[in-house]
């Protein structure tokens, strides 16, 4: 899209080893910092976003920003500086805002020529042609946010249908990891880095702690031992007895 007044201000590179930071203050313009190496901490509205290398952040004109190195890995960056009327609105086309101030890790090579030739336009008082920098940047980073969100929605249908599986069929015996993934017609690797991503632990550990939930609830009820076992998916009660514990910390025969 055409932005009204577009202009690059400034591009530029800041190595912080020596613990350069800014803020809390505002700027005028907006700005993009895209990391090269090393990590920091951008603050905005009162929310502290930790930055990683091949992330980029975003700071808006009139907003109170603080930004500075890790002490340990201090990071270099690229920036540019641009303005114009509509650039809010082109932003928002690409999907760069506020909501989401810190975007998705790029690859050097995939972003650093956009900001190297900005830098060299810049110098060079090309106004017009600098144009294009800022558009290549924002876009790129555009694409990669669009990317990860729609991977995000296919981690989120594959991880709903994971669950649903496992509620509907940790009660019987055969029912197991192997079993799940051929119902689902997906890898055990895949399977096991999707449920880590989101959930934070293995499938089987999911699984395990389901049917333990579930037998919990048994018991509680008036359930014997065995019958909470074998209605979960177990068919020896002293090893459901021994997980129960481990899973809990008490024993199931004391419910």
């Amino acid at each position: 899209m055409g932005v009204t007044g577009l202009q690059l201000l400034w591009a530029g590179r800041q190595d912080c080893s020596d613990m350069h930071s800014f803020g809390p203050g505002m700027r005028n313009c907006y700005i993009i910092h895209y990391i090269i190496r090393g990590k920091g901490t951008y603050v905005v509205n009162g929310n502290n976003y930790p930055v990683d290398t091949g992330q980029s952040f975003l700071i808006i004109p009139y907003t109170t920003v603080h930004y500075y190195p890790d002490e340990k890995e201090p990071w270099e960056y690229c920036w540019i500086e641009f303005s114009g009327e509509s650039v809010s609105e082109m932003l928002r086309e690409v999907g760069l805002g506020m909501k989401m101030p810190v975007f998705p890790a790029i690859e050097e090579q995939e972003i650093i020529p956009y900001f190297s030739k900005a830098y060299e336009l810049v110098h060079k008082r090309q106004e017009k042609e600098a144009i294009g920098s800022i558009l290549s940047i924002t876009g790129c980073i555009g694409d990669h946010i669009n990317r990860e969100r729609d991977l995000l929605t296919e981690n989120e249908k594959r991880l709903s249908n994971a669950i649903s599986y496992i509620e509907a069929e940790y009660h019987r015996e055969e029912f197991d990891i192997a079993y799940l993934c051929r119902l689902m017609n997906i890898s055990r690797s895949t399977l096991y880095r999707l449920f880590e991503e989101e959930v934070g632990c293995s499938p089987s550990e999911y699984l395990i702690r389901y049917r333990v939930t579930q037998a919990r609830k048994m018991l509680s009820k008036g359930a014997s031992v065995k019958s909470a076992a074998l209605s979960c998916g177990f068919d020896d009660p002293l090893y459901f007895s021994r997980l129960f514990y481990k899973v809990t910390g008490v024993r199931p025969s004391r419910l």
